[in-house]
């Protein structure tokens, strides 16, 4: 919902009131590739929302500036799509180690080794 949302915004700032929808199309995708690489970090609602609303504007940046200095054919949206909301999720996930609680997490969790010894530190590491 965050990413729509500031699709919405960004595409109608750098369009001049108008919007496009190659924009909203991007940016509602990347929302989902941000929280995917969260994913399991304990991030609350609000936490999510303001995810999505970074790598909406992020993404819509990235298309209507970053992608056209370029100026390579990118069909699948390699940059504004993927990458760009990847490591901004990659980046995100590392701070969520530090606010997990992990006396509720269960024997299947990615962050199973802070139990088993290894510390936040290396885990954010890792």
């Amino acid at each position: 919902m965050g990413s729509c949302v500031a699709a919405f915004l960004a595409s109608t700032v750098y369009h001049k009131g108008n919007m496009a929808i190659m924009d909203v199309q991007n940016a509602t995708l990347a929302g989902g590739v941000a929280i995917g690489a969260v994913a399991d970090g304990g991030v609350e609602i609000w936490g999510a929302l303001l995810i999505g609303l970074c790598t909406g504007w992020l993404s819509t940046t990235g298309f209507n500036f970053i992608y056209p200095r370029f100026k390579f054919f990118d069909t699948c949206g390699v940059l504004n799509l993927h990458l760009m909301p990847g490591l901004l999720g990659a980046l995100i996930s590392v701070f969520t180690v530090f606010i997990k609680d992990y006396s509720t997490y269960q024997i299947n969790s990615l962050y199973l080794d802070v139990l088993n010894g290894r510390t936040i530190e290396k885990q954010c590491g890792v």
